[in-house]
């Protein structure tokens, strides 16, 4: 009887140890796996700020398009400039004679 319960002991003993090292693997397999997930949010947070400044960027864009004339208004532009500096240059000669 006595041996029995030696050997039940130590059985028990030996999984107990076997448990611990187990509980230890897979301590150390959440801490990697904790510090991966802190990565991967702070990763996820700067792609996030990308994404925003991307998408402002691309809303100044369709803005900045929208606001660009297109050519026939440039050439009427010009058009009434030139008409303009000619009539400002014919009231200087009116002044100056």
């Amino acid at each position: 009887m006595p041996g029995e319960l030696k050997q039940t002991i130590e059985r028990v003993s030996n999984k107990a140890k076997i448990l611990v090292e187990r509980y230890h693997v897979l301590l150390e397999s959440k801490r990697q796996a904790d510090a991966r997930i802190l990565e991967q949010d702070a990763m996820i947070l700067a792609q996030k700020k990308e994404i925003e400044s991307l998408r402002q960027q691309v809303e100044y864009l369709q803005i900045a398009t929208n606001v660009i004339p297109d050519n026939s208004q440039t050439e009427r532009t010009r058009t009434l400039i030139s008409t303009l500096v000619r009539e400002i240059d014919r009231c200087i000669n009116d002044l100056t004679q």
